[in-house]
């Protein structure tokens, strides 16, 4: 038997960019369109995976703007066919 990982980290959702000037916002939403298309990998029956581990930051900030929190988890969800676990923040 064995198990299949997609293994994501550092994601950094919702980074601004500035460097990037006017270009900023596209990246933006090219993390979040690539962290939604790396689930949507995940989840499809051509290549199921077990289990998906997100190590890091999943967003730039510690605080996430409440529509790009949903859009992470709705995404995350939707993907969701057996036992899902979303912590919360840190127990320790």
């Amino acid at each position: 038997m064995s198990v299949r990982i997609l293994h994501l980290a550092d994601l950094h959702l919702g980074a601004a960019f500035p460097a990037y000037g006017d270009r900023g916002p596209e990246r933006t939403r090219d993390f979040l369109s690539a962290f939604q298309r790396a689930i949507e990998f995940a989840a499809s029956p051509e290549h199921p995976v077990d289990l998906v581990v997100i190590a890091g930051d999943l967003f730039d900030t510690h605080d996430p703007d409440e529509s790009l929190s949903f859009q992470a988890e709705s995404c995350l969800a939707a993907a969701c066919t057996g036992g899902c676990v979303f912590p919360r923040g840190r127990t320790s």
